[in-house]
């Protein structure tokens, strides 16, 4: 039935039914514009209809389209179909006999797709996990399964703000925990973050796997398809991508080093330079995935740093003083120090503008003055306290992430260094061949770091 709320009519629409040569036991999907004008009818075993409805519709609706050779050869069912808001677009899959299933667009003649004036890749420092309330996260990012922790109050919506940009014209699908590969395909299959569609996470079959990424085009659902998938879609003017801490096993090694005493990776020699070495290697990484990022549209590309989150000479609260020690909180210093130097290196060498938020919490960072940019340790249910009890969390993903405050301090600094992002200018970009050079804070390279870089990467692999 479709009921119109407006004037409080009804009415029944009733598929054709069994059709002679598409099969026994037809299984019918409908879908409706929000008015009520276009009413989709397919399935397994039903074909393939579109029907407009108008006053004058009483027995026999007009068809639009049924011809299915205009969008997949060798047809045999479409499936979920979905119209957009305005009633113009429709989303639906195909599958055909030993072709696979494909995602179908239709448009109305005239529509235009939406555009985005901002969107935003990257990880947890762009998403804004670190949200000192829940109630800010959009809706299902923080859940079992799917924790994304894309907060309304993250730089990218507020350097928006800043900018003018109406609310529909910014987006953000930056996730908690994303590496370059959950932001542009390396070819391999992709159930999602983490897997987070599959097996490891909500367990979905393929067809419904199929299903929810189509959905995701439109919601803007983070951490279900790739990141960069958006950009073939909306076409934004401007993208930032904040991404490579997590690339660089400096974020986990952050939270490996937040226990009582002094880390393996602080305390010895080998383990250090080998940290070193994993984040030089990011170079090569970063310049072909930015490189492969641009390809995927014409938009203005920003590559954004990682802002200072602790001074290592101020003075702690008990809790970060016990869980960070002085050579930890240099250690953490001198890590975000080097990755951006190397971030900025590799986007450079690919004509990207390097965003510098370095110094974007001064004086706000962790056992700083005001440490309000900076989350400490946060108690929760998202992070376990040993390897051997899984079961038990007790600590916050937010611990160590910018506070709202923090976020609201980065917005600040890319506008006040940077003016209004959409004002497309000329890179000061030099041809890098070679990665930055290890600062002597690394130390030297010995055998034993080699041997740990190289048992630390494949366990990654």
């Amino acid at each position: 039935d479709l009921i119109n709320l407006e004037i409080h009519e009804r009415r029944r629409i009733i598929s054709p039914g069994v059709l002679y040569g598409y099969g026994r036991n037809p299984r019918e999907e409908l879908a409706v514009s929000n008015d009520g004008s276009y009413v989709a009818v397919m399935g397994e075993h039903t074909g393939f209809t579109l029907v407009k409805v108008q006053d004058a519709c009483e027995n026999t609706c007009e068809v639009v389209m049924a011809n299915t050779a205009a969008f997949t050869p060798a047809f045999n069912f479409a499936f979920h179909p979905v119209f957009d808001s305005s009633g113009k677009r429709m989303t639906f899959y195909t599958a055909s006999f030993g072709q696979g299933t494909r995602r179908v667009e239709i448009n109305q003649e005239g529509y235009a797709k939406r555009e985005l004036s901002y969107l935003a890749l990257g990880d947890s420092f762009s998403s804004g996990e670190g949200e000192i309330d829940d109630w800010y996260y959009r809706p299902g990012t923080n859940n079992d399964h799917e924790r994304c922790h894309s907060s309304i109050r993250s730089y990218p919506f507020l350097l928006a703000a800043r900018l003018g940009i109406s609310s529909s014209s910014v987006q953000s699908v930056a996730c908690a925990g994303a590496r370059m590969v959950d932001i542009i395909s390396d070819g391999s299959l992709y159930e999602g973050q983490s897997n987070r569609l599959g097996l490891a996470g909500l367990g979905l079959s393929k067809l419904e796997q199929e299903v929810l990424r189509a959905e995701t085009i439109d919601t803007f659902f983070p951490g279900r398809i790739h990141q960069a998938d958006f950009l073939e879609h909306y076409y934004p003017d401007v993208v930032t991508i904040g991404v490579g801490g997590n690339d660089a096993g400096l974020m986990g090694k952050l939270k490996t080093c937040a226990m009582p005493g002094v880390c393996e990776w602080v305390s010895d020699p080998a383990y250090l330079r080998a940290t070193a070495i994993e984040i030089q290697g990011l170079f090569e990484r970063l310049k072909d995935f930015y490189g492969r990022l641009k390809e995927e549209a014409s938009s203005i590309f920003y590559a954004v740093g990682y802002p200072q989150i602790i001074d290592p000479e101020g003075l702690c609260d008990p809790m970060t003083a016990t869980l960070l020690t002085h050579e930890e909180r240099v250690f953490v210093t001198e890590g975000i120090r080097y990755l951006n130097t190397v971030i900025k290196a590799a986007a450079e060498s690919r004509g990207l503008i390097y965003l510098d938020i370095e110094q974007a919490l001064d004086g706000h960072r962790l056992c700083s003055g005001t440490p309000d940019g900076m989350n400490g340790l946060r108690i929760g249910d998202d992070v376990v306290i040993h390897q051997n009890l899984p079961m038990i969390k007790l600590i916050g993903s937010e611990t160590f992430h910018p506070t709202p405050s923090g976020h609201t301090l980065i917005a600040n600094t890319i506008y006040q260094l940077y003016g209004d992002i959409r004002v497309r200018r000329q890179c000061v970009c030099t041809m890098i061949s070679d990665p930055p050079e290890i600062p002597p804070y690394w130390g030297e390279m010995v055998g034993e770091s080699r041997m740990v870089y190289s048992a630390f990467m494949s366990k990654e692999e």
